[in-house]
């Protein structure tokens, strides 16, 4: 008996072993075919990661003709490259995903080539890259009832276009400007005066549109920026989409600014060409950079020059009076670094320099800052930062675009051909006195009854009506990216060594 026992135990330990030996197995063979889906769920990371950075990339540089539809090409060939195999497209056109962001380029924006998996933000710069859902046959889980596995993976990647607090505005410099030069929008007809002049004078916008809707209105995408309240709304926050680069030049393929509108959803994407405004009323520019108003219905603006939000402090209230409302009075002069290295003696001589006094005053003060922005470029090895990050805050500072013409555009339908932006600062406005009940404490010139506002100027503009509340025309400094702190320019670097002037950076964000 004692034997017999012992058999049986021998043989159920056999069992034991037998049976935990196939759970191991089991557990080994699963835990391969996960480590294999852990693999490729890397690789898919990898290649989400890749394809989001480089169809970002590609809205900026493309110089097709539809820069979307190259766009989604790079990222369909960029996908393949990292998963060492073709992703069919039937794939990409089938695919969903609930994280998608405001526009899916299939749905949405229609492209040919798009996938409701390849999304972008309401503004355009944000591009979110979902590839669809890769099914891994497995070597062993099969045993326990799993033949596949599936994979999948998403990024985002976005250009940073925050320029300053201000954002692009609806100037446009001509090639060859040089630093200093004061940039005009006006009313008026057609010619090249300058600011100031009531009669004349180029006008000096252009046509941004609204290519995102305000304040979540839908009916606000498309709409012309020199509309009655839309071209205020531009002056005031900003062109609300972003600008590519025309090349090359002559040649290259045109990509209109608001050229067309297709079911309420703007293009072309990432504009390479902009056409100058077609004439607007004077409120405009007098909404956007003082009074502020309303666009669309119940949404308001406050006036560029008075705002204090988280993008923009006005940071010199008080001393300037415009209309009844205190406006930023801070001048250029001001945000010279006086404890920088090297600082020229152009510069140094703003130490002790507070406002202006008066015209003359500011135009003394001006020559003198013309000299030290000058000494500063010219500076050995490389030109001086001579402005604090403070500059970074005041809503005078913004970002208008670059064309190639070297001329003021012949007439409204012109098309100007983007190359860059770059930095502007927002100096001057001009009111016309057409009545005996205007008061300008700021600067008069009696010789055009023009009362000029420059900032640094203390003193007050004001009507007794508020329908006399008008400004001519406004001007913009032109400044240089080498100038402003490091980092405030940052560039996207074209692959082909184009060297693209572009005040975006480029990062994902998940």
């Amino acid at each position: 008996m004692p034997n017999t026992l012992k058999h049986d135990e021998r043989g159920a330990t056999a069992l034991i072993i037998a049976g935990t030996m196939v759970l191991i197995m089991g557990i080994l063979a699963v835990a391969i075919d996960i480590g294999f889906g852990q693999a490729e769920r890397r690789i898919d990371q990898t290649g989400a990661d890749a394809a989001a950075l480089a169809g970002s990339l590609e809205l900026v540089i493309s110089e097709e003709a539809d820069g979307l539809v190259a766009a989604l090409d790079r990222v369909y060939a960029i996908v393949d490259t990292n998963l060492g195999r073709t992703v069919d497209y039937a794939l990409w056109a089938g695919c969903t995903d609930t994280s998608a962001l405001f526009y899916t380029t299939l749905s949405d924006l229609g492209a040919s080539n798009g996938s409701d998996c390849v999304s972008l933000s309401e503004d355009f710069n944000t591009f979110r890259v979902r590839i669809p859902d890769q099914v891994l046959d497995t070597y062993f889980a099969g045993l326990v009832g799993s033949d596949s596995v599936s994979v999948n993976a998403a990024a985002e990647a976005q250009r940073n276009a925050e320029f300053g607090g201000g954002g692009n505005v609806p100037f446009y410099v001509l090639d060859g400007t040089s630093v200093g030069t004061e940039l005009c929008i006006k009313t008026g007809t057609t010619g090249s005066s300058a600011c100031g002049s009531p009669s004349s004078g180029n006008f000096g916008d252009f046509e941004p549109y609204f290519y995102g809707p305000v304040g979540g209105d839908l009916s606000t995408i498309c709409d012309k920026g020199n509309t009655p309240n839309p071209l205020a709304r531009a002056v005031a926050m900003g062109v609300d989409h972003e600008f590519s680069r025309f090349a090359p030049f002559p040649g290259g393929t045109e990509r209109v600014n608001g050229s067309w509108c297709a079911g309420g959803v703007p293009g072309p994407l990432l504009p390479n060409t902009i056409q100058p405004g077609g004439g607007y009323v004077p409120n405009e520019i007098t909404d956007g950079l003082v009074k502020g108003a309303t666009w669309p219905t119940g949404q308001p603006f406050p006036g560029r020059l008075r705002r204090s939000d988280s993008q923009v402090t006005a940071q010199d209230l008080g001393t300037a009076s415009i209309f009844g409302f205190q406006i930023d009075n801070r001048p250029l002069w001001d945000y010279i670094d006086q404890g920088l290295p090297g600082l020229p003696m152009e510069c140094m001589a703003f130490s002790t320099i507070g406002h202006a006094t008066d015209l003359a005053d500011y135009d003394a003060k001006r020559l003198m800052l013309l000299d030290c922005m000058a000494e500063a470029l010219a500076a050995s090895p490389d030109p001086l930062r001579i402005f604090t990050s403070e500059i970074l805050d005041t809503p005078r500072l913004g970002a208008a675009p670059m064309i190639h013409e070297d001329f003021p555009p012949p007439n409204n339908s012109f098309h100007m051909h983007i190359q860059g932006l770059n930095p502007v600062f927002i100096e001057s406005v001009y009111a016309e006195i057409t009545n005996p009940h205007f008061n300008c404490s700021l600067t008069l010139d009696t010789g055009s009854g023009i009362c000029i506002h420059r900032a640094g100027i203390d003193g007050t503009m004001s009507v007794t009506s508020p329908g006399q509340r008008i400004f001519q025309s406004a001007g913009a400094m032109v400044l240089d990216c080498a100038l402003l702190p490091a980092g405030t320019c940052p560039s996207l670097q074209d692959p082909s060594g184009g060297g693209l002037t572009f005040l975006y950076d480029l990062q994902l964000t998940r």
